[in-house]
């Protein structure tokens, strides 16, 4: 001031004009019917910036099972230069049968946030899909099993087939009916009841089926 006197003070500013990064990649991309795999799937998802808190990463996760997979520790893998190419990454498990949705929201401590989510090349259904390692249980019963000599009956025999299976398509039912003599019987249509799937063949008139 006009008396000499003199004051410092030092203050540190930090410059960052560039968004996070957010990419996510899978460890199991063998997928069937678009969506639905038969194993375990990692979501391995990496955010590349230099200012990082993970506190502040948004992870939009849905099950249609009510269990939510847990999000791991994040580990940092250090950049070069001044910091931008910094990585954090950490893992999603998902292990249990169910529907499953996923995004990443990121935005830095300067403000900037990520544009969307990038996936690796080659993720198949990156963002919803199946999780399904249960296999169908399929049953056989019939009306009328008054047998004869070992396979002859009276009557006409109705076959109701019994098939438990969530993810059910009846695409995907291949019924081989035979006859040797009389009408070859049709797979009726199917009828749903929860994970509970029943349809019936008629086997009606003389003939060996």
């Amino acid at each position: 001031d006009n008396a000499g006197n003199v004051v410092e003070r030092e203050e540190k500013v930090a410059i960052d004009i560039t968004p996070p990064v957010i990419e996510v990649s899978y460890d199991n991309n063998d997928v069937r019917h678009a969506r639905y795999f038969n194993r375990n799937r990692t979501a391995t998802v990496t955010v590349i910036e230099r200012n990082f808190n993970p506190k502040d990463v948004i992870l939009k996760l849905t099950s249609s099972n009510g269990v939510l997979p847990a999000l791991s520790d994040w580990k940092k893998k250090e950049g070069t230069g001044n910091g931008d190419d910094t990585r954090w990454v950490a893992t999603i498990p998902f292990t249990e049968d169910g529907d499953y949705t996923l995004d990443v929201a990121y935005t830095d401590l300067a403000g900037n946030a990520a544009r969307g989510v990038t996936f690796e090349k080659g993720s198949e259904a990156p963002s919803s899909f199946t999780i399904d390692k249960t296999r169908p249980v399929l049953t056989v019963s019939y009306d009328n099993n008054e047998v004869k000599n070992q396979n002859y009956y009276k009557d006409n025999r109705i076959a109701s087939i019994r098939l438990d299976e969530h993810n059910f398509s009846e695409e995907l039912v291949a019924p081989v009916i035979e006859a040797e003599t009389g009408n070859r019987p049709s797979l009726s249509a199917w009828s749903r009841s929860g994970d509970t799937n029943l349809a019936t063949v008629p086997y009606v008139g003389d003939g060996t089926y």
